[in-house]
């Protein structure tokens, strides 16, 4: 009886530091490994999936430096051995711009219905991504694209939390290899999540409550993206870009909707 007391006790006490039920816990932690797992394939996703299906239990103000750190983390791991294939000149030249692009963004959110510009950058991914997938060839190559690009993904973060989807659709288009394209994405979201922790941070986001959540859902969210990551073997590797595609899609419309009901 006292080792299962214990574990009800471990139990509560998690849930308390959530501020959610036994039951509630239990479907965030599973939302968390499932995004974990999408994570560690692709090379991105996390945030939004997280977002998309714990939305209506915590609010995005909660979720936004949770998910943050639990980037951050997954990309340290995901980094370790892989980062040498990643293109980390344009990845750089992306969040150079990125970064200027993001207090721009989050000073138009005082004038600008954030819900109007997510709707308009969802809009823009879902129609571009359709493109590729319809094989369009769209121009992507230059420095003077990368860096436009870059402030367009700066803009979209600080407008609506969604620059990260617009740099994994550049890096689709430039029809990389798997691994390169892959490699590059894991190391762009690290660096956007640095960005946006440290602008977290300065608009008092992330405390110490954040922290702890965060270190709740650490173990799900990293044994997700160790099985991911076991699935990004070779065979798979020629439906890598069709896959990212149809996610990134997906996510536009999850956003879409979830914007739409919302206003």
């Amino acid at each position: 009886m006292a080792p299962r007391r214990a574990a009800t006790c471990r139990s509560a006490s998690a849930a308390d530091v959530l501020g959610l039920s036994p039951y509630e816990l239990a479907y965030v932690m599973a939302a968390v490994f499932c995004a974990g797992v999408v994570r560690g394939f692709s090379g991105f996703a996390l945030s939004a999936l997280i977002m998309a299906s714990c939305v209506l239990i915590l609010p995005p103000v909660v979720l936004i430096p949770v998910c943050t750190l639990l980037e951050l983390a997954a990309s340290a791991m995901l980094m370790r051995g892989g980062l040498g294939e990643a293109d980390r000149g344009m990845v750089l030249r992306l969040h150079g711009a990125a970064a200027l692009g993001i207090p721009a963004g989050l000073a138009l959110t005082t004038s600008v219905d954030p819900n109007v510009s997510a709707l308009i950058a969802l809009c823009l991914v879902s129609g571009l991504a359709t493109l590729q997938l319809a094989r369009v060839q769209l121009p992507a190559r230059g420095c003077a694209t990368t860096l436009g690009v870059g402030l367009m993904a700066g803009l979209a973060t600080g407008l609506a939390s969604i620059g990260g989807m617009v740099i994994v659709l550049y890096v689709l288009a430039l029809n990389m290899p798997a691994r390169m394209a892959r490699a590059s994405m894991i190391f762009s979201v690290f660096l956007g999540g640095s960005l946006s922790l440290f602008w977290q941070f300065a608009f008092g986001m992330t405390n110490w409550l954040a922290l702890q959540r965060a270190l709740v859902l650490l173990l799900p969210c990293l044994a997700g993206i160790w099985v991911g990551r076991a699935l990004f073997v070779p065979a798979y590797e020629r439906h890598y870009r069709r896959f990212c595609l149809s996610l990134l899609l997906a996510l536009a419309a999850i956003g879409i909707v979830q914007r739409i009901a919302a206003r």
